[in-house]
């Protein structure tokens, strides 16, 4: 039982080879995912002495409980600088992401622009032909929040 959808500390195989090879020179790997779900999740060893066939046998991984680690959420500035920003955000269990700025809604790689005003609140104005929407922001608000499915988020500035 593991407690994040990223954390393969799952242990490591036992492997016994009475007939030909020593157990340090037996090869010994997995199939597991490089992100587990939440639930169960099923892990197949194999053992190959190079010999004999290949053998397995299967581990079961759960993740534990709900999802209660908070997403990743980046806003970094684009080249050439005023350009924009490149807001992008990740979970450890994968699924669906909210991000937003504001009520907005962006998706994720998307690039904005966010110039700063003296009216509080988050104003979409435009696109541009490059498909980049241009928000006025009030002082601070240049905030992006990314949400995920079980409802843990993550807030980062732009800037």
């Amino acid at each position: 039982t593991v407690s994040s959808c990223q954390d393969h500390n799952i242990g490591t195989a036992q492997v016994n080879d009475f007939c030909h090879v020593p157990a340090a020179l037996i090869q010994i790997t997995n199939d597991a995912p490089a992100k587990f779900v939440p639930g169960q999740n099923t892990v197949t060893w194999f053992g190959n002495d190079g010999i004999d066939p290949i053998a397995t046998d299967q581990q079961i991984v759960t993740v534990s409980g709900a999802d209660s680690t908070n997403p990743t959420v980046s806003c970094v500035a684009t080249r050439p600088p005023g350009q924009g920003f490149r807001v992008t955000a990740a979970d450890d269990c994968g699924g669906r992401l909210d991000i937003r700025l504001g009520t907005f809604l962006i998706s994720n790689g998307e690039t904005i622009q966010i110039q700063e005003t003296g009216q509080p609140g988050v104003r979409l104005l435009s696109g541009d032909p490059n498909g980049i929407r241009h928000f006025q922001v009030g002082k601070g608000q240049g905030i992006v929040r990314a949400t995920d499915a079980s409802g843990n988020s993550t807030n980062t500035a732009c800037r």
